[in-house]
């Protein structure tokens, strides 16, 4: 009838007005409270599985187990963990305080119980912005099927969450030899702490001895030979046996599992000179494990070392998104931040993160950001307080630093040519605050003669490790780019035949005042 035409009429018009008024109401809303109502990405944090065994020295295989579920997620589908250093630095807090600490929008806890070959696995996977518990489980298992369980557990999760799963969820779960699985937790716990690299090896060559299909032993025994590698070229030993070991077990993992990130990272890093090889590594290893934040870490150092900077920042924030608590990627953060002028978000970050990481790390981190934003008088008196486990072979630099940012603070040109004299014979220690102090003293002669002299080691191989051709690309250091020797240097380390070949230009070129323009030199090189 027309009457009640007009009565439903009148209900939509009256329930249009009220439709607009909320959209009014939102609108009107603060944009803080708007954020915080729209759905957050998922950000996962494993937390450290409680270990239900008495003692600890049981730990190592809930703490592996808490690992290997973190590479379960990485593996079957692209959402977002923590990494679990970060959740491991958290280990005694409650989860609020983890959440906020690590940004997570979800919590992935619980407990594991081991008697002999047989275990009792509870997990549960809290929604913290809605306070709840999405999903829970209690598995009973033995060692022998955690592969099996890692891979469900991490499955279940991604479905709770709605992700979308990879081709790898779809890949049945190997089955590892209960010893061996437990030789392999032991040396990756060791790995993870960085103690013992010798002992970690020595876990997983049982490991692989034991289970020779064992694809993420083989990258993890590869990832330990790599860190030795490291270790031996600081020391000035002979790093050529462990390169080989390395390379071995890397190849040997991507055999096993061609999607294996950890095995690509390694061979990237321990690639000698040739540039664009490591950079398809890099390529291959991120499409496996694309939130893998040790691969990103090491892709950042990378791109640096090439004159990427920007993709370079992009990448260690990406990581530290994941990974706000590891001292590498907080101590990289940071730097990358401060000497691109963010200093803001740089001191941010280095206020939260040094907590998390050791006396000399913090101590260190904090000069790096004074060096960067030139606070001279604050950089003089953060050096005159050294940390008391600080080796005495850094000493004569941080002195030498302390000296020279008095110096510049007071404007003391007298003493300016002296203070060249002796960062040019300095040789222990971080060289950026020699290529620093030089540049800006005018040197630009001497601080890339410090550039080369660190480059030349890298013909040893471990190409990430030990290259300092970065400093050569510091955004804050554009006049050591115009002195014609840099040139000559890019050219000399294949720098320019990188950029054609890959056709990925450094940040510079774009620079005023360039003496050259890098695509013309790039391709006159060629001919």
């Amino acid at each position: 009838t027309r009457i009640n035409r007009s009565l439903v009429l009148a209900g939509l018009a009256v329930l249009l007005v009220a439709l607009i008024g909320v959209g009014f109401a939102w609108i009107l809303r603060p944009q803080s409270q708007q954020a915080s109502l729209a759905r957050r990405e998922p950000l996962i944090a494993v937390l450290p599985f409680r270990n239900l065994n008495a003692g600890a020295a049981s730990q190592y295989f809930s703490d592996g187990i808490t690992q290997e579920i973190v590479d379960a997620l990485l593996q079957v589908t692209d959402i977002r963990v923590a990494a679990p250093a970060s959740s491991f630095a958290l280990r005694n807090v409650g989860a609020a305080h983890t959440a906020k600490a690590l940004a997570a929008t979800h919590l992935l806890g619980g407990s594991v119980e081991r008697h002999g070959s047989d275990l009792r696995v509870v997990a549960q996977l809290t929604d913290m912005d809605g306070n709840r518990v999405v999903w829970s489980r209690i598995y009973r298992t033995t060692v022998a099927q955690t592969p099996s369980l890692q891979h469900h557990i991490a499955v279940q999760v991604a479905n709770a969450l709605d992700m979308r799963l990879s081709r790898q969820s779809l890949k049945e779960a190997v089955h590892i030899d209960p010893v061996a699985y437990d030789h392999y937790l032991r040396g990756r716990d060791l790995f993870r702490q960085r103690r013992s690299p010798s002992m970690a090896a020595e876990e997983l060559e049982t490991a692989v001895h034991l289970a020779p299909a064992f694809a993420r032993a083989w990258s993890t025994l590869a990832a330990v030979r790599y860190l030795e590698t490291a270790w031996d070229l600081e020391t000035g030993q002979n790093s050529t046996p462990m390169l080989n070991e390395a390379r071995s077990a890397a190849n040997r993992a991507l055999v096993l599992d061609p999607n294996n990130g950890e095995a690509f990272g390694v061979l990237a890093v321990i690639s000698q000179g040739n540039w664009l090889a490591v950079d398809h590594l890099f390529e291959r290893g991120l499409r496996a494990e694309p939130n893998n934040t040790q691969l990103l870490n090491w892709h950042h150092t990378f791109l640096g070392s090439v004159g990427r900077q920007r993709e370079a920042g992009d990448e260690i924030e990406r990581a530290y998104e994941m990974d706000r608590l590891n001292p590498a990627i907080v101590y990289n953060t940071v730097t990358s931040l401060a000497e691109r002028g963010a200093f803001e978000r740089a001191r941010q970050i280095l206020e939260v993160g040094s907590e998390y990481c050791s006396p000399e790390v913090a101590f260190e981190l904090r000069a790096q950001y004074l060096l960067a934003t030139r606070d001279w008088r604050g950089l003089a008196r953060h050096l005159n307080v050294l940390p008391p486990s600080l080796s005495q072979e850094f000493v004569p630099l941080y002195r030498l630093a302390a000296e020279t940012s008095l110096a510049l603070d007071h404007n003391n040109t007298s003493e300016f040519a002296r203070l060249r004299t002796r960062w040019r014979a300095i040789r222990s220690g971080d060289r950026i605050y020699g290529v620093t102090f030089l540049t800006l003293f005018g040197d630009t002669k001497g601080a890339l003669g410090i550039i080369e002299t660190a480059f030349a080691p890298s013909k040893q191989g471990n190409i990430i490790a030990i290259t300092e051709s970065y400093a050569l690309f510091l955004t804050n250091l554009p006049a050591l780019r115009r002195d014609p020797a840099a040139r000559v240097l890019m050219a000399k380390w294949g720098l320019f035949d990188y950029w054609r070949a890959s056709n990925h230009w450094p940040d510079f070129c774009d620079e005023p005042g360039l003496p050259f323009d890098c695509k013309a030199e790039a391709y006159r090189l060629k001919t």
